[in-house]
């Protein structure tokens, strides 16, 4: 699977908060692209709970 897309498919499950897929999508990415994606993760995940909390 192509890493823009499985980025993306974490952002649609952060959004859901769907913790399980978003553990299977971002064991795909390989160590380069997880250790890149590291700090958007954070910030994605800090986005979504401060949505869902408003």
């Amino acid at each position: 699977m192509d890493t823009g897309l499985i980025i993306t498919k974490l952002s649609v499950n952060l959004c859901n908060n769907n913790v399980e897929k978003i553990s299977e999508l971002y064991n795909l990415l390989g160590e380069k692209d997880k250790a890149k994606i590291k700090t958007d993760l954070k910030t994605m995940l800090a986005d979504s709970y401060v949505l869902q909390s408003a």
